[in-house]
């Protein structure tokens, strides 16, 4: 194999490496930020977080706090470049 190939095979999975840490870093930033406003909705609601989780209603009230903060509560859809 050239070198040329090696260095773009080389350039690739650092690449690849790259956007795997952007997100990891990502998803635990929105975990946070998750976790932050739930800790808010809690005390707003004189709640434990395992009382929200068990009743379905404060579920999706929740849920839609989580969307009126930007914070997105599925993956995107991706198309192919």
């Amino acid at each position: 194999m050239d070198s040329s190939r090696l260095a773009e095979q080389r350039a690739y999975r650092r690449f690849r490496q790259g956007v795997r840490e952007l997100s990891l870093s990502l998803f635990y930033w929105l975990q946070t930020e998750a976790a932050g406003l739930l800790a808010a909705f809690c005390l707003q609601k004189k709640m434990t977080p395992q009382q929200v989780h068990s009743e379905r209603g404060l579920v999706e009230e929740f849920q839609g706090l989580l969307r009126t903060q930007g914070v997105e509560l599925e993956w995107p859809t991706t198309h192919p470049v």
